[in-house]
């Protein structure tokens, strides 16, 4: 069962660059990030540049 960890909204009125990264709680491991439910990465951290018309990054996670 794939489940995101947590989700958060960045509104910036300039765009600024940020470094962001997943780490897997105990007895799930890291799956891929996507952008607005699409596949995006599949590595741990990720950069990406933030302004207020941005798209929603979710961590994916799944059980091991």
């Amino acid at each position: 069962m794939n489940s995101p960890a947590q989700s958060t909204y960045l509104g910036e009125p300039e765009v600024k660059t940020y470094t962001v990264g997943a780490k897997a709680d105990e007895g799930w491991k890291f799956i891929k990030w996507t952008k607005d439910g699409e596949d995006y990465s599949t590595e741990e951290t990720i950069t990406i540049e933030v302004n207020e018309t941005d798209a929603e990054y979710i961590a994916v996670f799944d059980a091991e």
